[in-house]
């Protein structure tokens, strides 16, 4: 991510994050995806994140965190 700053992070297959439900013990996806969500947050204005793959596993992993899509 440190990389990508000030340009582009492009993540193809971002579908294949597949984070733990609420009350289940996290596992990696659940640890890139709040990486990913903390530092998009951080570089908001500087760069841009795209998660991209087929749309309805998009919206699945989308649903882990409301704020996904916004950021």
């Amino acid at each position: 991510m440190q990389d990508a700053e000030g340009g582009t992070l492009f993540i193809d297959e971002a579908y294949l994050f597949e984070p733990a439900s609420k009350g289940r013990t996290q596992n990696d996806s659940n640890k890139v995806l709040k990486a990913l969500l903390k530092n998009a947050d951080k570089m908001r204005l500087t760069t841009t994140f795209i998660l991209a793959g087929y749309k309805d596993e998009r919206q699945t992993l989308f649903g882990y965190n409301p704020g996904v899509p916004s950021r």
